[in-house]
């Protein structure tokens, strides 16, 4: 019997289980690969994660994208991910979001993202509003939502209470 499983069949529980775990083994383990080559060669240490690059017009199935955030100083955190950028070989974004800078790149065909804030004016611009009043729109919404299941539900039981009166 081979050790990967039929992709033919049928996908059950278990096997969706354990696509999942083996895919985030793999994943942690490149991610410790990556910090064992950033701290040989004297790279500052980056936050990494994974996240899922969707397009809209196009849903079909992509790989992953990795992205590292270099915290910091704006001076120190633009040497770092320069540095970065030189040791995977990635390129200058042409289009960084305000106040970041930022270089992708693949490798393997997993694209790769490295970006650190060089303004905390542009950056922190960019996203005030959403700062001050996401707290409030998330509460809001909250509120909302349970307002309108309490609704349901209450209608629910009055519908309920009235069949067992008669």
């Amino acid at each position: 019997m081979s050790e990967y499983p039929d992709l033919n069949a049928t996908p059950t529980t278990k096997h969706l289980r354990d696509y999942t775990a083996r895919l985030a083994e793999s994943g942690t383990a490149v991610l410790a690969q990556l910090d064992h080559i950033g701290a040989q060669l004297g790279c500052k240490r980056v936050s990494w994660s994974w996240s899922a690059d969707y397009d809209y017009r196009n849903p079909a199935p992509r790989l992953p994208v990795l992205n590292g955030l270099v915290d910091g100083r704006p001076i120190a955190a633009r040497q770092a991910a320069r540095q970065w950028a030189n040791v995977l070989g990635l390129t200058e974004a042409r289009k960084p979001s305000p106040g970041t800078i930022t270089y992708e790149g693949e490798i393997d065909g997993i694209k790769v993202q490295i970006w650190a804030v060089v303004d905390n004016v542009a950056f922190g611009g960019k996203f005030a509003n959403f700062k001050t009043y996401a707290p409030d729109a998330i509460l809001t919404a909250m509120l909302a939502f349970s307002t309108i299941a309490a609704g349901v539900l209450l209608a629910r039981h009055n519908k309920l209470a009235k069949a067992l009166a008669r």
